[in-house]
């Protein structure tokens, strides 16, 4: 039996393929997505953590088990003029787009991406945001929180021999649009 037929490779069409690799990526997306819930769930209870590592080992009178580069400490946020001054002249787009305006997090402000909002609640004591349609109703919203003194920023305590404004410095931005906004958002 010298025929092909025991040597034959399976060959598939260029559809059987298409498929295999969309069923392929779809597996690998809800991988991806359990990673990052997994990750936002360490990043969301870590401060309390170190807080209350920190707190027992006060107490205990030891040395503190977790660097001082993990404590937050708050920092001065923009002003709405500043957040404004970012965001305007107002387009046509603006008035029905969706802004998620951060009132506790890293970076206060106007995000017109799920990404960028995600990355400045997590993790941050307290985060807050909400969702808002408008570019003035958002701005009108953080203008309302900022007069209230309801707006916060947060930082990580720089390390002893870090330079003072390392902790105001950061511009990281995150813009995985991949996360889901209904487990993220803060209330």
């Amino acid at each position: 039996m010298t025929g092909n037929s025991a040597n034959a490779i399976n060959v598939s069409t260029p559809e059987q393929e298409l498929q295999a690799l969309i069923a392929k990526l779809a597996d690998l997306s809800q991988v991806s997505l359990a990673l990052a819930k997994q990750c936002l769930d360490v990043q969301t209870r870590l401060p309390a953590v170190i807080d209350a590592a920190i707190d027992a080992a006060v107490t205990a009178q030891v040395p503190a088990p977790i660097a001082p580069i993990l404590v937050w400490i708050p920092l001065v946020p923009r002003t709405p003029d500043e957040v404004e001054d970012t965001h305007l002249p107002a387009t046509e787009d603006s008035v029905e787009k969706a802004y998620h305006v951060v009132t506790t997090g890293r970076e206060p402000g106007l995000y017109d991406n799920i990404g960028q909002s995600n990355y400045q609640v997590l993790g941050v004591p307290n985060a807050q945001r909400r969702k808002i349609t408008g570019l003035h109703a958002a701005l009108a919203y953080y203008r309302a929180k900022y007069t209230a003194q309801e707006v916060t920023k947060w930082g990580p305590q720089p390390a002893p021999n870090a330079p003072p404004t390392a902790a105001s410095t950061s511009t990281t931005e995150w813009s995985s649009d991949d996360l889901s906004e209904d487990w993220v958002d803060s209330p």
